[in-house]
Parts: C-alpha cells; sequence; structure tokens
C-alpha cells in the first residue's frame, strides 16, 4: 500500500535566509515519503503590501494589503496544495502531459511541445475530471475564475490554440474532444 501524502507547510518570514531550513526540512520529510513539503515565503514591500510566494511546485503568488486576514493566506496555501496534488504527469493520447514543466510530450522528452500556463490548467481540469464531459461555463469557472455570465471567447481561443499544438490533425481532434451538446473531453 502506498503511503498517503501529507502536506507540510514551511512559512519564511524571511526566504533568502531560510535556505538551509528549506534543504533540512526538504530531505527530512520528502526523503521519508509521508509529506508532501510546500515553502511558502512572506515578504513585506516597501508599499506595506504583504508578498505571499509560492516556493515549489507551481510557483504561485499572491499580494495582500495591510491588515492581512489569516484567512486568504490559509485559502492561497490550500488552493496551492490542492493545485500541487493535480501536477503529476499524465497519459494523454498517444503523448504525455507534465503539468510541472509545462510540456506535452509525444515521443519524449525531445520531442516536447511547450505549452501555457492555461493550457496546462485546461487540460489538467479536464483530467481531472475523470473522463467526464465538461462544459463552458464549468470550463470557463474552473480554469479561469469566470461566472457564467461573463461573455467571451477566451475558452474557444485556448481550446483552438491547443488543438494547433497537441493534435495530429486539429481538425479532427482525438485529443481534445467537442462532443455534439458543446462540452470538452479528453480522449484517450
Amino acid at each position: 500500500m502506498d503511503a498517503i501524502m501529507k502536506p507540510a507547510f514551511l512559512i519564511e518570514t524571511d526566504p533568502e535566509s531560510c535556505d538551509a531550513m528549506r534543504a533540512y526540512f526538504a530531505s527530512a520529510y520528502q526523503g521519508g515519503g509521508l509529506f508532501s513539503v510546500e515553502f511558502v515565503a512572506v515578504s513585506r514591500s516597501e508599499d506595506d503590501v504583504f508578498v505571499v510566494r509560492q516556493l515549489n511546485g507551481a510557483g504561485r503568488e499572491a499580494f495582500f494589503e495591510k491588515p492581512v486576514r489569516l484567512g486568504d493566506v490559509l485559502d492561497f496555501m490550500e488552493d496551492a496544495q490542492v493545485d500541487l496534488g493535480r501536477r503529476e504527469p499524465f497519459s494523454l493520447g498517444a503523448g504525455r502531459v507534465d503539468p510541472l514543466r509545462g510540456v506535452f510530450e509525444r515521443g519524449g522528452a525531445h520531442d516536447a511541445v511547450r505549452l501555457t500556463e492555461k493550457e496546462v490548467d485546461l487540460l489538467v481540469f479536464l483530467h481531472s475530471q475523470d473522463n467526464k464531459s465538461s462544459s463552458r461555463s464549468a470550463l470557463l469557472a474552473g480554469v479561469w475564475g469566470y461566472v457564467e455570465s461573463v461573455e467571451t471567447h477566451t475558452l474557444e481561443t485556448h481550446i483552438y490554440r491547443l488543438r494547433q499544438k497537441i493534435e495530429d490533425d486539429p481538425s479532427a481532434p482525438k485529443i481534445l474532444i467537442t462532443q455534439a451538446d458543446g462540452t470538452y473531453v479528453l480522449g484517450q
């Protein structure tokens, strides 16, 4: 039975001076296979804006103005944890998506196609749906954070560009499929 990965957060108030501590925690926890250590740096800018950075994984950051609500920082950390859990490489069609590197590989690392952050997010979101189709509004909310009432062609533009990169024949997609009802699903 595989060990369950438990998230552990190390919050640094001065990231430049914590390299040794970061290395210790990374080797101690990740070496044992029981913890997935996330390093979060909190620093203060000259404008009294606090910057919170996720130092590994997806490299996310957030900006908080004073007074900083602890709940907002915890929400950021929780989102980072969820995001990191969805960042394992996965097979897609005849290729493989590596979300952390931001690439789609057809025949290995030498034949990798670079993906934008949103293209990766789109593929990861669809992959997380376990072969269930996703509506336009679900994708806009899940990937871009848009509400249903927003009128945009963002999704269609990203789908088009992504198909140009990952499909053998973008006009007859077999990987990123639009269903008859207008929903989207990943093909196998």
